[in-house]
């Protein structure tokens, strides 16, 4: 829906906006329509057709683990400026012992099968580590650094209850599942004395 476009966007940048899901650039062409700079490509990254050495910066916003890693990275290399970079980044959840992270995922355990209590992979060390290693291999993109930026996301209840149904594994339950889980869950924040705390790291 292009979140991280948007951004970019504001600073002046030239940006071409690549997503395979037609319908999410639909979305993107109404929210950028002030920024006439941007450009949207209905296609997968390791099939965009571009001149090569085009790029200063390729972005990939919460996306970089979908691709295929040679593909990806014989891509990157075509569509790069000598002096370009690749930035790849994700929003991790930080999640410690009697915190609503932690009780989130013990709900969740009660309804998908082997959803770990704790830390799922997509949100853990190993796998940001396993990014880097990724993009380490290519030794034509040059040396990777980390950084990491932690922040605290307050939601208000309706709004966290939006952003709980609109995660994908979410999605697949069935509709009796669905209520079981809203139940549960509009039960819990209601059980808060304040308004659930969410801490992040962007990594």
């Amino acid at each position: 829906s292009g979140q991280a476009t948007l951004d970019f966007a504001a600073t002046g940048c030239r940006v071409v906006a690549i997503d395979q899901a037609q319908n999410a650039l639909d979305l993107l062409a109404g929210r950028c329509a002030n920024f006439p700079q941007v450009e949207l490509v209905n296609s997968t990254f390791e099939d965009f057709e571009c001149p090569a050495s085009s790029f200063d910066l390729i972005i990939c916003a919460q996306a970089f683990h979908w691709l295929e890693p040679e593909g990806a990275s014989a891509k990157l290399r075509q569509l790069l400026r000598p002096s370009g970079r690749v930035a790849a980044f994700w929003h991790m959840q930080d999640i410690s012992p009697n915190s609503p992270q932690a009780d989130l995922y013990q709900l969740n355990s009660k309804y998908i099968d082997a959803y770990p209590q704790m830390n799922p992979p997509e949100y853990s060390a190993e796998f940001l580590q396993a990014m880097v290693d990724v993009l380490s291999k290519d030794e034509q993109l040059g040396d990777v650094s980390v950084s990491e930026y932690p922040w605290v996301q307050s939601y208000q209840k309706d709004m966290f209850l939006a952003l709980y149904r609109s995660w994908s594994r979410y999605a697949t339950l069935s509709e009796s599942m669905k209520r079981a889980v809203d139940g549960d869950l509009a039960n819990y924040l209601d059980s808060l004395s304040n308004d659930p705390e969410i801490h992040y790291r962007t990594c």
